[in-house]
């Protein structure tokens, strides 16, 4: 699941100027007909657990020709780097020749902050030449590969995020119900329905408590939630919105959620364990679900739309974010930009172009049981045969993607997540949190 963690590239900067460029690495130019061995840096924290089974099961049977013709004859041989640690180890490979990325998948969302640090190559020509069509893709997530009028990589999946519910705890809820007190689950629910779900589906108490929702992780939200009422995040200056009511009715929201006591202290292992019945998490999240507890039953739904006394709200709605990977060529410092490097980009942009368009594209879809990016394949049955992706897809258009901003991440962990905590915890007042949310120290609109 992506956590959002942090990386700041001034510091990166700062690290990178220690560093020389390394000896060795790719000497003699490719030749069309000539192997590649290409490095693939998957970048980020997600890349543990079953992601990177996933990552890695897709690598290994794509080197063994295992993923059809077109694959094999693009006569490449992909070294796979899973790298979390992107602030120090990014900015030092592009000074090595021997060790920089040919290509890395990452969270497309970083696409600013990494055009505005020149650490990934403009692709715009290239996909002219080759007659790339951008708009094959789901529109806001070729909008995160691009930043003003250049494109920069192709987006390979969609990850919506919404509210995971429990569906046997809530026949469970049910079984001796009347119609009127039942839980119904539908996608136009709002936050009252919501909350009070939450607390119909809390049970027990110390450690045999089973929590409604889990709420340790409301600041990561607050986006998300802000986006059900339908305002608009930044003000035309990109100044963070919070001088109108949605942000004010997401805190106070956030603190009623969290004063409901139907929370428990577990994480992501706790919704498959039966700990927790409603989990906010990402269509990516279900493929964890399935290995830990294959034989549970969940729903997924999107995040309600607002819904609050003493606020009106006329463009709410449920939905909320998504995000998702992307592909992109690295750009190292200037001294390795040669005729060879030139000569690997054009086989990494074979390779990016058969993941994103071409047979790759599926085979993702099928490996990693996640939405395509690619709009023709989410008509495809046999991908798009899981509930949750089967619920997921129909709410796609009511989903918007993260401010595209460079700075944006930090923002969220810097400013959003200790700001949103403190006056959770108490420490903070409501006045005193919105006043703090609007600051732009890290971002760079």
């Amino acid at each position: 699941m992506k956590k959002i963690v942090p990386v700041l590239f001034v510091a990166m900067l700062a690290v990178t100027a220690v560093f020389t460029g390394c000896g060795g690495g790719n000497t003699e130019v490719l030749k069309d007909g000539d192997h590649a061995e290409l490095r693939l840096m998957a970048g980020g924290t997600q890349w543990q657990g079953t992601y990177l089974e996933n990552l890695t099961d897709f690598v290994n049977d794509f080197n063994a020709g295992k993923l059809g013709e077109e694959a094999k004859n693009l006569n490449v041989t992909i070294t796979l780097d899973p790298v979390s640690d992107m602030a120090s180890t990014y900015p030092t490979r592009l000074r090595s020749a021997s060790r920089y990325p040919h290509l890395m998948l990452f969270d497309r969302f970083n696409t600013p902050e990494y055009v505005n640090n020149d650490f990934i190559l403009d692709l715009t020509d290239m996909f002219a030449e080759r007659n790339v069509d951008t708009s094959l893709y789901t529109d806001a997530a070729m909008t995160e590969m691009q930043v003003s009028g250049k494109t920069y990589g192709l987006p390979i999946d969609l990850d919506l995020w919404g509210i995971y519910v429990n569906t046997d705890m809530v026949d469970k809820y049910n079984k001796d119900k009347s119609d009127s007190e039942k839980i119904t689950l539908d996608s136009e629910w709002t936050w009252t329905e919501f909350l009070s779900i939450a607390k119909k589906l809390t049970t027990g108490s110390g450690d045999s408590k089973v929590a409604g929702y889990y709420t340790g992780d409301l600041h990561e939200h607050f986006y998300k939630y802000f986006l059900t009422t339908g305002e608009d995040f930044l003000t035309p200056s990109n100044i963070p919105n919070m001088d109108t009511d949605a942000a004010k009715a997401v805190l106070e929201f956030f603190k009623e959620m969290k004063d409901s006591n139907v929370s428990k202290n577990v994480e992501a292992i706790g919704f498959p364990r039966g700990q927790v019945a409603m989990y906010t998490q990402a269509t990516y999240y279900a493929d964890y679900i399935k290995r830990m507890n294959p034989d549970m039953h969940y729903k997924f739904m999107p995040m309600p739309k607002a819904e609050r006394s003493g606020y009106t709200f006329g463009d709410a709605q449920s939905g909320g974010m998504f995000g998702g990977f992307g592909l992109v060529v690295p750009k190292p410092i200037q001294k390795i930009r040669d005729e060879v490097y030139d000569s690997y980009v054009k086989r990494s942009v074979d390779l990016l172009e058969w993941w994103t368009t071409g047979e790759g594209a599926r085979y993702w879809a099928q490996y990693t049981e996640t939405m395509p990016a690619l709009n023709s394949l989410r008509a495809d049955a046999e991908l798009m045969n899981t509930q949750v992706l089967q619920d997921a897809a129909a709410l796609v258009n009511k989903y918007q993607i993260r401010p595209q901003l460079p700075g944006y991440m930090n923002y969220q962990i810097y400013t959003v997540n200790s700001n949103v905590t403190a006056y959770l915890d108490g420490t903070r007042t409501l006045g005193d949190t919105l006043g703090r949310l609007k600051d732009t120290s890290y971002l760079l609109g």
